[in-house]
This record gives C-alpha cells, structure tokens and sequence, in this order.
C-alpha cells in the first residue's frame, strides 16, 4: 500500500500487553441474495480492500504483530464465523492494558424490535455474508466482556446506520441495505461499551448512509475508512483518538459532505493515544531506490518528504546527505559515513528543516482567493464557520501550466489538502486565464477550531505522485527548495469565526 511507503513504526511496549485485531470485509453478498429476503442485496467493491490496508497499517505504524491480527473476508465471514472469531480472537484471551481493534466493513441494516429501547424500534446490524445480521446489541455483549477483563477496545464500524453500532459517490456503492422487517422482540438492557471505555468510531449516523469511494490509483474504499487510513498515517506520536478521528472527519466532510462519520466513547478513550499509539515510536523515512557505480544513491523521496540538499538520513551505522533534487519526490545522495547501502533499504530522516511558513518562494503565476459559495462574494479577510468556500485562481505572472495544489494549515498546525483531492488529475491549467473558479471540486466547509488559518497555493512544473504529502498533524519541516525547477508557494491567511460571530481586526494578506 503506497501511502504507507514513508512511515514505519518500531514497538516499545509493556512486554505484558497484548495488541491483537479481527477485521472483517465482505463484498460479496451473492449468497444471501440466493438464500435470504430480497433487501437491495448488492456486492460492494472496497471493503476487502479496507481490510488489507487497515492490516498493513496496523503492523507498520501501530505494532501490531501480523500474527496477532485475525481477518475474515467475503464468503468466510459469515454470522457464525464472525462470532466465533470475536470470541476466539478478542473476548476469550482479553486481559488488562491488551489493546484490541474490532474492524468491520461492509453493508449495514437494521433490525426491527418492538422491545428496543430506542425510539425508532429498530436495532442497528452489520451484515454477514450470509445476510443473517449481527444486532449491535449482540455485539454489545462481547464488548463489554471485554471491557470487563480491563483491555482497551477500539470498535471501528464502516457501513451505513453505524452510528449507534457499539458505505453516494458517482462511481461508489452505498454501504447498506435494506432492513429486516421480522421482529426480534429483544427487550434486553445493557451498558453501552462507549459509557465503559471503548472507543467506537463509525462511518455514519444510525439514520444515515455510508459510501464508497476510489484512492489516487483508482482502487475501492469506503470513503470513512480511506479518510482514517489517510489520517492514521499522518498521526503524530502518541496523539490523541480525538484528533485522529477530527483529521479523517475533516478530509471526509471534504470529499463526501453527505457522510457524518461519529466518535462515541468518555473522554479517557477520546483524549488518550489512537489504538494506544503512545507506546509507538514512528519515524519518517524514505527508501533507497537504487545505488549507482559512482556511489551516488537515488532515492524515493525529495522534497514533498521534507528533503533538501544537505539533509542527513540513516540506516544502521550508514549516514547519508542528500545532495540535489532530482524531482517533486525523487533526490540523490552521498554516503557521508559508514558501509554501502542497498537498495530497498529505509533511511530515517535526523535533521530537520526549514517549515513552510519561512520559505523564501520564487514569484508564482497565480494569485489564490477564495469565494462564498453560496453568495458568490470574495473573501476578504474573514471566514465564517458552517459556510461555504470555493477556490478562484488569478493570473500573476503569464507563463506555462503549471499543477496547481492547494492546502490549509489551520490554527492547530494541521494541514489539510483542499485541492486536488482525487490525485494529480485535471490540475494542471494556464497561467495567461485571467480568473479560474475551481468550483465545487474545491468547495469545503469552514469548520472548528476556527482562528488564523493559512492557505498555500503550490504551483510545479511536474506533477506530485502523492499530493497527500501536504497533509499532516503539527508543524511539519520542509526544506528549501531553490534547486527544484518551476515551483512557486503563495501564502495567505484568513480568520475563521464562528457561525454569526463578528470577526476581530482584519487578518493581513501576503
């Protein structure tokens, strides 16, 4: 999985504390279409793909040790099999300070109970692939139980009517189907595990739908997964749950507006490390890609990773400095001390760089302004929370194209990227127009923690094969970047206020 090429995480923890996971993913419904009451049986796309990439990122950013991590997918993950899993690989061997990850993908439903105590008698359901579901009451029982052992769990749930579960998009599937109408009659009452300590995130409300999507190489997700994955990796050390799940929200309401993904649990599991990722120590690193017979070293990575000539990496007892930008993530270096270096191997970045807010940047073509949306006004100085904003390019400097990117660095010092959010697609445009509307590809939402928000406008001769670099957690270093041809950063800040509130002092432009 190529978002997860410049992060590794190396364990060190409690050697006592276990961290196991079940992640279950079905797309395949055939089955029950055969076998069961038609409810709008249809085969998803993404959700086997959510499992293998959570797995991955579990092993790489998190410690989890492969072993530890068990998956159902498609025809295996039937009711039976995934009870008996959660029993067998979650509930049975709990034990106190075990961290463990119940992760389902798939469709979601509902069940009707006339004795449930919630308003709408219907009880919430994922749904195995044998379209008998599994109630979140039921489900209930098995967490609490682990709960009761003093483990850590983190339920991660994305399929529609999620959000009391204790995936449109043009190319995507909704994640759901149609409920079942056969009264249960269960009146039984019990805790709910989110009031006890575990942490349930969902991909959408328990009235709501959730969707799918497609990743910059075109491959299926469900849209609240990928905006997890996304800010899993970008997670900074020991980082609260809270922060986590508020990145993948904001990327979310982004790029699917119509998806309101929850956070349930006390503030213990919100303000604590994500998945207990306070006791991983992550590093940034980039790979070498190949040695030349002149010793000079390429490598996957230049200055969207944060390099620079000058910047010191290492391997084991290796020390390398990079000496030029080959491109937007490509640079080359020279051993500077130690043995030789083989390809594949990772290189831990040790020096740090110059942040963006200081660089010194070359004139850019383009002048970037934002637009309500809804009142066509351009914004002056101040945006308000809850509206709506649209991007608008304006010739500076007529030249050639260029890809163009947008992102924003927030009060917090998060970055979010605004444009492009599907890749380097349809993002390269010319100079000489004298306005550009990005229009709805761009609009997003102004959101809490509202106060000085910066806006950056990257312009490059060359397209970024990763545009979500230019997203992370915290003040992120990158280095200079006066060797790389036909780049240009502009700069300018907005005070974000609150709905009807009225702005201080007018924040300057640069």
């Amino acid at each position: 999985m190529r978002v997860l090429l410049a992060v590794c995480a190396l364990a060190a923890m409690d050697a006592q504390a276990e961290r196991r996971a079940l992640l279950i993913g079905v797309n395949d419904y055939m089955a029950s279409s055969r076998t069961m009451p038609d409810r709008g049986w249809k085969n998803l796309r993404g959700a086997v793909n959510d499992v293998e990439a959570i797995r991955e990122m579990l092993v790489l950013r998190y410690g989890f040790a492969d072993r530890d991590i068990a998956t159902l997918t498609d025809q295996r993950a039937t009711r039976e099999a995934i009870l008996q899993s959660l029993e067998q690989q979650l509930v049975k061997p709990a034990a106190k300070d075990d961290v463990l990850l119940f992760y389902y993908a798939g469709h979601g439903s509902q069940v009707r109970n006339s004795l449930s105590d919630e308003p709408d008698r219907m009880d919430e359901s994922i749904v195995p692939a044998d379209g008998h579901d599994i109630r979140d009451k039921e489900l209930r029982v098995r967490f609490n139980a682990i709960l009761d052992r003093g483990a850590r769990l983190t339920v991660i749930l994305d399929n529609c009517h999620s959000g009391s579960g204790a995936r449109g998009l043009a190319d995507g599937a909704r994640r759901g189907v149609r409920p079942d109408l056969r009264d249960i009659a269960d009146g039984a009452r019990m805790p709910r595990p989110e009031d006890r300590g575990a942490l349930i995130l969902s991909a959408a409300q328990d009235f709501d739908e959730a969707w799918e999507t497609r990743d910059e190489q075109r491959r299926f997700h469900g849209a609240f997964s990928w905006a997890l994955l996304r800010a899993m990796r970008d997670a900074s050390d020991g980082e609260s749950a809270s922060e986590t799940f508020l990145r993948a929200q904001a990327r979310l309401r982004g790029e699917t507006p119509f998806q309101e993904p929850v956070m349930a649990g006390n503030a213990g599991a919100r303000n604590g490390p994500f998945l207990d990722a306070g006791a991983v120590r992550h590093r940034t690193a980039v790979f070498v890609e190949k040695v030349r017979r002149d010793g000079t070293v390429l490598l996957q990575g230049g200055w969207a990773h944060g390099l620079s000539p000058g910047t010191e990496l290492q391997h084991a007892a290796t020390r390398l400095t990079v000496t030029a930008l080959v491109g937007i993530a490509r640079s080359q270096a020279r051993v500077a001390e130690g043995p030789a270096i083989q390809p594949g191997a990772m290189l831990e970045v040790v020096r740090n760089l110059q942040p963006w807010d200081q660089l010194e940047s070359p004139p850019s073509p383009f002048r970037l302004a934002l637009r309500n949306a809804r009142t066509g006004e351009r914004a002056s100085a101040t945006l308000v929370g809850g509206e709506s904003y649209e991007i608008v390019l304006r010739s500076a400097a007529p030249g050639p194209p260029r890809y163009v990117y947008v992102f924003v660095v927030d009060s917090r010092g998060t970055s979010f990227l605004l444009y492009p959010r599907h890749g380097s697609v349809e993002n390269r445009f010319p100079s000489t127009a004298p306005e550009i509307r990005l229009g709805r590809d761009s609009a997003f939402e102004v959101a809490p923690p509202y106060g000085v928000d910066t806006y950056f406008l990257l312009a490059t001769g060359e397209p970024l094969p990763d545009p979500w670099i230019l997203q992370w957690d915290g003040v992120r270093s990158r280095g200079p970047l006066d060797r790389l041809p036909a780049w240009s950063l502009e700069k300018v800040s907005f005070e974000s206020v609150p709905p009807r509130h009225k702005s201080r002092a007018p924040v300057s432009q640069k």
